[in-house]
């Protein structure tokens, strides 16, 4: 997700749920499943969607069980490891990218993700040095975990754009 000068968020890709109609198909072509279950996340009942009833995303490096096809492409896997995500040319107004899994994503909306970088970014009128930038992934993490209570992993980075005097 881009952070722009107007402070909006721009969602650079989708969240990949085994549920959606695309991800499903592929799932269950590759000789696997989707099951839902009511899962209580933070005291309310929430329907989750898992592939074998196991890992409730379906795009991973990891979950090598899940790559269990040896003679097809990657992106036919039950779990692939192919992003899905959009084009976007960075311009002058583009401030920060936050990449993160779902841990962040499932607790904070992308906005509410963009507001919280930048105020830790410009907490003060110091240059944003690479110590802030570790400092704010660190703080979301901990705020997803901490304030959100995020019941998943919970991975952030930060990469913050330096684009060159007077573009």
């Amino acid at each position: 997700m881009f952070f722009r000068v107007k402070k909006r968020a721009v969602a650079l890709s989708e969240d990949h749920k085994p549920g959606l109609s695309s991800e499903k198909k592929r799932i269950v072509a590759a000789n696997h499943t989707v099951e839902r279950e009511q899962a209580l996340v933070r005291g309310k009942r929430i329907p989750i969607d898992r592939v074998d009833g196991q890992v409730a995303v379906s795009r991973a490096i990891g979950d090598g069980d899940y790559k269990d096809l040896t003679d097809a492409p990657a992106e036919n896997q039950a779990i692939t490891c192919v992003p899905d995500v959009k084009e976007r040319d960075i311009s002058s107004k583009d401030e920060f990218i936050v990449i993160a899994c779902d841990g962040v994503w499932d607790v904070m909306k992308n906005q509410e993700v963009v507001d919280y970088v930048y105020k830790q970014l410009h907490s003060t009128k110091e240059p944003i040095t690479d110590a802030r930038v570790t400092t704010a992934a660190q703080n979301l993490v901990n705020y997803a975990i901490n304030d959100k209570l995020s019941p998943d992993n919970v991975t952030a980075v930060i990469v913050v754009f330096q684009h060159p005097s007077g573009k």
